[in-house]
């Protein structure tokens, strides 16, 4: 029966938070490098919390969570690589925990593990991203052919003073 990933990774959940706090805080990615220290310690820990909740049992709560982060960060003007890197530092340190620690015999299953929960988790967040873009195009395409209807048939130089046109 292999180790538990829970049990493997539990005891290296604040290890973890602090290097990926590290990391982002060095990074050149501008809303981690310069959000305040406590907030991005509090949400890297509760993506901590929440991936630990759902590697042994259920990856659809993380899959979830990793969604309902996209809405926020994409309000908080957030592009989609600097997510996805924050996605990234966090798996590779969690890979890094399970080679150096997991009997070989279970690493192979606590990788794929990790990866297709993050991988999971990466394609919501994508989907997201992408929603919210078709959306805003479906938005400028709307307010394009509302203005092209609003000036269909105007005689610009109607709109001007005859003396702005040398006229």
């Amino acid at each position: 029966m292999p180790t538990a990933l829970y049990e493997l990774m539990r005891p290296h959940e604040d290890e973890i938070i602090e290097q990926v706090v590290q990391r982002l805080k060095n990074s050149t990615l501008p809303h981690y490098r310069d959000m305040d220290i406590q907030l991005l310690e509090d949400r890297v820990a509760r993506l901590m919390e929440m991936f630990l909740v759902s590697i042994d049992d259920d990856p659809t709560t993380f899959v979830r969570y990793i969604r309902d982060i996209a809405e926020e960060r994409i309000a908080e003007g957030f592009l989609l690589r600097e997510v996805l890197c924050a996605l990234n530092i966090f798996e590779e340190r969690a890979w890094r925990i399970v080679t150096a620690e997991a009997p070989l015999e279970d690493q192979v299953l606590h990788l794929s593990t990790i990866s297709g929960t993050i991988g999971a988790a990466k394609d919501a967040l994508v989907r997201v991203y992408l929603n919210h873009m078709e959306a805003a195009n479906a938005q400028v395409q709307l307010l394009e052919k509302k203005i092209e209807e609003m000036y269909k048939g105007v005689d610009v130089r109607s709109l001007l003073d005859g003396d702005e046109l040398g006229i």
